[in-house]
């Protein structure tokens, strides 16, 4: 579904249809790390600009937020309760994401913390691609 590269180039994160989203060492191939569970398949993944998180979106709604030290899930966001997020991307600064939905709607959040800034309506179909 979708696949980030490190800020380092080092590790390849992927969204798998099993809700998982793993971290691959590039060199070697070998899953490093494997995050938590999305109850149906990840859409989306990317690295955060210093390399400390990854974000996820899926099928259940769900934007969540993954510290790369301990690998636990730091935050979970509703980003589109009532359909997919379709795509996420971070600012150059990490400080503000976005979430793109099969419902056609764009979200706007506040950095780690979850907070929703602003939201877009308006696309006819679903939001196949967001960035900063």
């Amino acid at each position: 579904r979708s696949c980030h590269f490190s800020p380092d180039g080092t590790f390849v994160a992927v969204a798998l249809d099993s809700g998982l989203a793993e971290v691959l060492d590039i060199a070697s191939g070998k899953t490093m790390m494997s995050f938590g569970r999305h109850s149906g398949r990840v859409n989306s993944v990317m690295f955060a600009p210093n390399g400390k998180f990854l974000i996820s979106g899926g099928m259940d709604g769900l934007c969540k937020v993954w510290g790369i030290q301990d690998m636990a899930s730091a935050e979970t966001f509703q980003g589109h309760p009532d359909t997919s997020i379709t795509c996420i991307g971070y600012s150059a600064d990490g400080m503000e994401l976005v979430t793109g939905g099969a419902d056609g709607s764009i979200k706007l959040w506040g950095g780690q913390r979850g907070k929703e800034l602003m939201q877009f309506k308006g696309h006819a179909d679903c939001v196949t691609a967001c960035r900063f």
